[in-house]
């Protein structure tokens, strides 16, 4: 899956290869490699196979949180379309949604995308940070605009007692 060969994977599937089988040391599926690299085809042909959407590697990261985090917006829509949960969140490290980290990264088209389907605008991570918050901090105007347009909370406070436009203005 790392390398793209699509006729290896395909060879392997039918051989009987658990496609929800996990590398160590951070237990990642296969699923996840394909959303990291954006291998739209493999990603679609793993599903087919039955592969787990919602598999959190021992980081806690899930395919849909990885594909956002890149930038993979047709790997997002797979994804969705195949019944990834939009708001799970990591369960180690920050808590991130697919929603935060998107924002975070500027990647405004899997910001979109993740609204569309229902993502939770006010969702904060275990430091109380939430997706606009972290869109300002970054400075990705197109991310925040979409977000506001979606109802984000402009007076959220973080953990550290810091809004979205202090963050803006901090950074």
């Amino acid at each position: 899956v790392r390398n793209g060969n699509e006729a290896a994977v395909r060879l392997l599937i039918a051989r009987g290869a658990n496609v929800n089988s996990t590398c160590t040391p951070k237990r990642s599926a296969p699923l996840m490699s394909a959303a990291f690299e954006g291998f739209e085809r493999i990603i679609a042909i793993l599903l087919r196979a039955g592969a787990d959407v919602n598999h959190a590697n021992a980081q806690g990261y899930t395919p849909l949180i990885v594909a956002a985090m890149q930038g993979r917006a047709t790997c997002v829509e797979l994804l969705l379309r195949a019944g990834a949960r939009v708001d799970q969140p990591m369960t180690l490290e920050s808590a991130a949604t697919a929603l935060l980290a998107a924002s975070q990264q500027g990647h405004a088209r899997c910001v979109e995308l993740l609204l569309r389907a229902g993502a939770s605008v006010d969702q904060s991570n275990e430091n109380g940070d939430v997706p606009l918050g972290a869109a300002a901090y970054k400075g990705q105007a197109a991310c925040v605009r979409l977000i506001l347009d979606a109802g984000a909370k402009v007076d959220h406070f973080n953990a550290r007692g810091a809004t979205p436009l202090g963050l803006a203005c901090y950074a």
